[in-house]
């Protein structure tokens, strides 16, 4: 997959990550014969850089990356990008 950009909020800031791996999920299938059902697949995301805007211009933020807010921007990133926002 070819890295892309996205733009989203997060922990009250406007966020531009650089996201290199984005996997939507899949939902479970429990219906039919057992061979064709299966456990519901999680979307994925994986951020290589992140900027935050600030004062209209776009500064570095990749530190929040290896912070306790890591998963709560991961998440709202995949809500973003599965809304299509």
């Amino acid at each position: 997959m070819k890295e892309f950009t996205h733009t989203f909020r997060s922990l009250g800031l406007t966020l531009e990550a650089t996201i290199t791996h984005w996997h939507p999920g899949a939902p479970e299938r429990i219906s039919g014969p057992p061979e064709d059902c299966y456990p519901a697949d999680p979307p994925e995301c994986e951020i290589e850089s992140l900027l935050v805007e600030y004062a209209e211009a776009w500064v570095e933020a990749t530190f929040l990356l290896d912070s306790d807010a890591c998963d709560e921007i991961i998440e709202d990133c995949i809500q973003s990008l599965l809304a299509g926002e």
